[in-house]
């Protein structure tokens, strides 16, 4: 009787343990389930912000800093549907840097087309892009860039939009418009800058009269490069704006040119040629995230203004070879939990493929990865290790 009661007994212990050691590893599963679901549906809804949610079981800690209290009833709205139990909302309304942000992206508020910022590598071979280059003073980064965009329409309206010296600029502006457009259909956005170039109405001058012989296109300078793009009617029209604009255009100004021929089978892309240019847009985003580093916020998915340069420059480059889809990849160091460590590197890769839509890259040659810790070029055990781990990388993809 007494090894029969011992019997039972080990049995009812036994149980008691396999179900404890059952029930913790499926409480630890939907911990983590609730914590991967909750930082993947903020990191896709809500990709600007630095929110971060802790998971304790079913309950969930929101912790970060947001810009408006509407933002932080979002992010609770947004992980109250995964399953949790209960959300404690620690988000802090943060004024200062909601104004800080409004500044940046009003800084970014008109798509720009380019402005190299390393030596280019020579692709004006391919039958796609010309480059016209000329010495040209260095950019002040801490002022922000002007711009003068011309567009022309297929079915010939005219938008101006951009920034010009003076009110006398722009009627001079507007009355060539209506010369060389005459009949067309002119939207004036222009407005009035100090922050202008010297010799700009030289330049804008050339790129305008020279529009008019396209079927359609886009003049556009920004800072010191003048870039002009659009349909040529014939191979003539094309060499002509070419060479005009280049001698006409003043010396403090660079030019880059991207125009088509219509029916011209020379125009049609050679895959040689685009493999060619996708080669030097891989050498040249290598050269300059080697030279430059894009700068975050202290763990945040916000690129620093000072960094803006950068962007711009890289939003050239990816320019340069259009037959090419970029990815962009963003890395840790080690500080910090994995699971967070992963979701920043996918923020800030996708704050930047953002950036780079606003100053004119086609979206759907983008793509964002984050890969945390997990490739570090050197070791995390110093601070100089940690610093070099952290960065953006471009890769240009079927690059042969």
């Amino acid at each position: 009787m007494r090894n029969l009661f011992i019997l039972l007994t080990g049995l009812l212990l036994f149980s008691l343990l396999g179900y404890f050691c059952i029930y913790k590893n499926h409480a630890r599963s939907i911990q983590d389930d609730i914590h991967e679901r909750s930082n993947r549906l903020l990191r896709s809804d809500m990709p600007e912000t630095n929110i971060m949610a802790n998971v304790d079981g079913r309950d969930v800690v929101l912790t970060g800093n947001v810009t408006t209290q509407a933002l932080k009833d979002r992010a609770e709205n947004v992980v109250n549907v995964v399953g949790s139990r209960v959300v404690e909302n620690k988000l802090v309304v943060d004024t200062e840097v909601a104004n800080k942000l409004q500044n940046e992206k009003a800084a970014l508020a008109e798509p720009v087309n380019s402005i190299p910022e390393v030596e280019a590598i020579d692709v004006t071979k391919a039958p796609l892009t010309k480059m016209i280059n000329k010495p040209k003073d260095s950019v002040d980064a801490n002022n922000l860039p002007y711009r003068f965009i011309a567009t022309l329409s297929e079915n010939k309206k005219i938008l101006l939009k951009g920034d010009v010296p003076s009110e006398e600029a722009r009627k001079q502006v507007v009355d060539l418009v209506n010369k060389l457009f005459a009949g067309s259909e002119i939207s004036d956005r222009l407005v009035e800058s100090k922050n202008t170039s010297k010799d700009w109405l030289i330049t804008v001058r050339s790129m305008l009269t020279n529009l008019a012989l396209l079927e359609s296109g886009s003049a556009e300078l920004v800072d010191d490069i003048m870039s002009m793009t659009g349909k040529a009617k014939t191979r003539e029209i094309e060499e002509k704006i070419t060479t005009d604009v280049s001698k006409q255009m003043s010396q403090q100004h660079q030019g880059l040119f991207n125009i088509t021929v219509l029916d011209d089978p020379e125009t049609v892309p050679n895959p040689l040629v685009v493999n060619q240019q996708g080669i030097a847009c891989q050498q040249q985003f290598k050269q300059l995230l080697s030279d430059n580093t894009i700068r975050f916020r202290l763990s945040r998915a916000i690129v620093s203004a000072e960094s803006m340069n950068v962007l711009v420059s890289l939003a050239n480059i990816a320019k340069s070879c259009p037959g090419q889809s970029i990815q962009i990849e963003g890395h840790t160091d080690s500080t910090g939990a994995d699971v967070h460590n992963k979701w920043l590197s996918q923020s800030r890769a996708d704050a930047v493929l953002q950036h780079l839509v606003k100053l004119g890259v086609d979206k759907t040659r983008l793509r964002a990865i984050g890969y945390g810790e997990s490739k570090p070029l050197a070791n995390n055990a110093t601070a100089q290790g940690r610093a070099k781990n952290r960065r953006i990388e471009f890769t240009v993809q079927e690059v042969k």
